[in-house]
């Protein structure tokens, strides 16, 4: 089972890098800056090996500090602590990391990406598109269309196969969110004018994506969308470190003993998914691991005790089934280390 799973893991890796704030408390704290929230905080940023949910590359950053400077950096750092044997790499980042550079450097490298887009005037008027575009049902989402649209900012690499995939998803006029929720900000501002006046009955919310996948059909089109959309799964891994393994307590003055209590942290969600993947806990796909704190709570907290029968020990559990009774023997029978 090991083995069918790890030759599974390398024939396709996929980094998802993301940025996380942490708020910390007491003036001295090196680097640590007040966000858009107001509180003061200091930023992980974390790149993952998605398929298994471990951490390769990070780095604690300001408060403040913009992901986009080191963002080439976390990816060489991330590839090169993938294992032997991974047969394509590909990469997926929000909008916060929308920047030519780190486009640049996936083509140099031979990297997939995918990159969310700002939603600025210039690629919403692409997405009008005067109807020329052709709109395909997304995967998954109802209401919802992908089309590749005419889109490419100035500095971005022009002979590299990149495409914008746009996706629009229909909203009826008297269920678009108030003025101060975010997915407002997604609608085109003169159909959003033209709803609040009473002129027409729904409006789309759009959302945009630079890719150089491979965008050819209708099929391939949507996969590709799909693919980017389950990047948010980063979010999820961010939250289990800093619950599961203390990511959300920075507690000293000085940065670099910050950044080692971190990286103390990030082993233990790596231990987590590696557990449950050797021992086929995480339902085989991938997508249903426990969270550090459940492991903790369903395996590494199990009460019990030691008796000794006929010079045998023997560990006794409580009754009921319970999550060791499966871990432990897939583990004693794993090779020794070489």
């Amino acid at each position: 089972m090991p083995l069918v799973r790890r030759a599974t893991l390398l024939k396709v890796a996929t980094i998802d890098g993301d940025a996380t704030d942490v708020e910390v408390y007491g003036r001295t704290k090196e680097k640590a800056a007040h966000a858009y929230t107001g509180a003061l905080t200091l930023r992980p940023h974390i790149a993952y090996w998605a398929e298994a949910a471990v951490p390769l590359a990070g780095e604690l950053m300001g408060g403040t500090e913009d992901p986009r400077s080191n963002a080439v950096d976390i990816l060489d750092r991330a590839i090169g602590a993938l294992p032997a044997g991974v047969e394509k790499i590909q990469c997926r980042w929000d909008a916060g990391y929308f920047a030519a550079d780190l486009a640049a450097a996936c083509v140099e490298r031979g990297v997939d990406f995918a990159i969310g887009v700002k939603r600025t005037a210039k690629v919403m008027a692409a997405a009008r598109g005067l109807g020329r575009y052709t709109w395909t049902p997304a995967v998954g989402m109802e209401d919802t269309e992908v089309a590749v649209i005419e889109y490419l900012p100035g500095p971005w690499p022009k002979d590299a196969g990149i495409s914008c995939i746009a996706r629009r998803t229909r909203i009826p006029a008297e269920k678009i969110p108030t003025a101060r929720a975010r997915k407002r900000r997604t609608i085109d501002k003169h159909q959003l004018a033209l709803a609040l006046e009473g002129r027409i009955d729904e409006v789309y919310g759009y959302s945009f994506i630079l890719t150089n996948l491979d965008v050819s059909d209708e099929e391939k089109l949507a996969q590709a969308e799909w693919w980017y959309r389950h990047r948010t799964d980063i979010e999820e891994l961010n939250k289990n470190a800093k619950h599961g393994t203390a990511l959300r307590h920075l507690p000293s003055a000085d940065h670099r003993v910050n950044s080692v209590w971190m990286w103390a942290g990030l082993p233990g969600c790596a231990i987590s998914s590696w557990i449950q993947e050797i021992t086929g806990t995480d339902h085989g796909n991938g997508r249903g691991r426990r969270t550090v704190a459940r492991l903790r709570r369903e395996l590494i907290r199990i009460p019990a005790r030691l008796t000794r029968r006929a010079g045998v020990i023997v560990l006794r559990l409580p009754p009921g089934p319970n999550l060791l009774v499966t871990v432990l023997p897939t583990l004693q029978k794993l090779p020794a280390p070489g």
